[in-house]
């Protein structure tokens, strides 16, 4: 099990921004935390492949034979995803307020961008724990690659995306690197939350919030972390991984 402390983004991070910018190239209109979909004079190309044209009759890539329509619902899951992160860190690292320094900011900032990546990895991880049992094999890989792959490195492409490709490679590689040491420790936590009266210790929502609040540097304050804890567990209400579930089946 690695301490979230040992997750960290590197060194070279500085204020990230406070909000996803779409990216659009020519000829296509980015859309936020996915691939491009899109085109010109209303040709859609396909978010899988890239270079295939989406057939207006059925809705296939005619080179790779992807179909869009049928992954809408995880690409819908995926923006809310961001979205529920994005508003929880901003909470939890009370991006509202500007009462301070601007190296306070520097600092409160860098900070904004672990517990933004730490709440999109919580996220997966509940949503591959509940879907365990659920999904059959093939589509919980395919699935979960598809949600991984449409949430930590685009979120990390589009936040340092003014900075060195080889810069913004190498903190998606530790972004990427730091989401698997965490599906390895949410994992070991056998229950999600503790019953009145038993030791907190060694469940999912307590050891996620104390994670959160050594990010922000609030530990050992068990106040902060039935904070954090509550941030969360409202924005999972609306995320409704169930469901999501459900549909993706």
């Amino acid at each position: 099990m690695v301490p979230t402390k040992q997750r960290q983004v590197s060194a070279a991070l500085r204020t990230p921004k406070a909000s996803l910018k779409q990216r659009e190239e020519p000829g296509h209109q980015a859309v936020p935390g996915t691939r491009y979909i899109g085109g010109f004079l209303g040709i859609k190309y396909c978010p899988k492949c890239h270079d295939g044209v989406i057939n207006t009759d059925n809705g296939i890539c005619i080179q790779c034979g992807f179909e869009p329509r049928k992954t809408s619902h995880i690409q819908e899951y995926v923006d809310k995803i961001i979205a529920f992160s994005f508003d929880c860190a901003n909470v939890i690292c009370r991006m509202e307020d500007n009462d301070i320094s601007s190296e306070g900011k520097k600092t409160r900032d860098e900070k904004w961008f672990k517990v933004l990546l730490e709440i999109i990895y919580f996220y997966i991880h509940l949503t591959d724990r509940f879907a365990f049992g659920l999904w059959d094999e093939e589509t919980r890989d395919s699935v979960m690659t598809d949600i991984v792959e449409g949430t930590i490195p685009i979120v990390a492409e589009q936040i340092c995306q003014e900075w060195p490709e080889e810069m913004v490679d190498k903190i998606k590689q530790e972004c990427m690197d730091n989401f698997v040491n965490a599906m390895k420790e949410y994992g070991s936590y056998q229950k999600l939350s503790a019953k009145k009266d038993e030791d907190l210790k060694d469940t999912l929502f307590w050891e996620f919030g104390k994670n959160v609040a050594n990010l922000t540097e609030e530990w050992p304050n068990p106040a902060s972390i039935i904070r954090i804890e509550g941030i969360v567990t409202i924005s999972l209400k609306e995320l409704d991984i169930n469901s999501f579930i459900e549909k993706a089946r």
